[in-house]
C-alpha cells in the first residue's frame, strides 16, 4: 500500500521565513524544513494500480496560477481535544479552493475515500506532545498573530507519498502537475 496526499510545496524564500518560528520548547517536535507543503486532500493507502490511476487522472487538472498568502499561527486539537499540531495559517482564496475541489471530484469519481473535513489551508510546523509546554507554545502564538506570510505564487501542485517513521512522516513528490502558465510559456 501507498499513502498519498496531493499538496503545494512551500517555496525556499517561505521556508527560510517560517524557519524563524522554531525554538526550543519542551514537548514540541519541529517538521523538517524540507517537508513543509500545504495539503490539499489526503487520500490515505491506496494499492500500486489505485496510485496509478491517481497520478493519470490528476494531469486532468490545469488550474489557473494563483498567489497563496496567510498571517499568524494556530493550533489543531486531535479527537480529545488535546493540541495536537502547531501550524501557519493560510488564506483561503477562490483559486485554492476551487483547485482542492477539482481534486476531490476526480477521487471521488474514482472511488477513492478521502478525507472529507472542512478544508483548513494550512503549513504544519510542528507536532505537540502531551507534555508540550503550552504558555511557551501560545505565547508563540500571540507573537506571531500579526506576521504575514510573503505573498507566492502557485504554479504547481503534487502528488506525495507519505511514510511513516519514528522521527515523522518522510514526505515524497511523486508527480508534479502545472498550471495553465505553464504550458503557456512551452508553446
Amino acid at each position: 500500500m501507498i499513502r498519498l496526499f496531493t499538496a503545494i510545496s512551500v517555496p525556499d524564500e517561505t521556508v527560510q521565513e517560517l524557519s524563524g518560528v522554531t525554538m526550543d520548547i519542551q514537548g514540541v517536535h519541529w517538521v523538517a524544513n524540507n517537508q513543509y507543503h500545504i495539503t490539499l486532500t489526503f487520500i490515505g493507502d491506496v494499492n500500486v494500480w489505485m496510485y496509478r490511476q491517481i497520478k493519470t487522472q490528476l494531469g486532468m487538472i490545469i488550474p489557473e496560477a494563483f498567489s497563496i498568502r496567510g498571517q499568524g499561527l494556530d493550533v489543531f486539537h486531535n479527537s480529545q481535544n488535546q493540541p495536537h499540531v502547531l501550524y501557519a495559517k493560510v488564506d483561503v482564496t477562490e483559486a485554492l479552493q476551487t483547485l482542492r475541489d477539482e481534486i476531490q471530484d476526480i477521487l471521488f469519481s474514482m472511488g477513492v475515500d478521502c478525507d472529507t473535513r472542512a478544508f483548513v489551508p494550512h503549513i504544519s510546523l510542528a507536532r505537540l506532545r502531551p507534555n508540550a509546554d503550552m504558555n511557551s507554545v501560545n505565547t508563540l502564538i500571540q507573537n506571531y498573530q500579526e506576521k504575514s506570510l510573503k505573498e507566492f505564487s502557485v504554479d504547481n501542485f503534487a502528488l506525495f507519498s507519505s511514510r511513516l517513521s519514528q522521527k515523522g512522516a518522510i514526505h515524497t513528490q511523486v508527480a508534479s502537475y502545472h498550471t495553465v502558465s505553464h504550458y503557456q510559456d512551452v508553446l
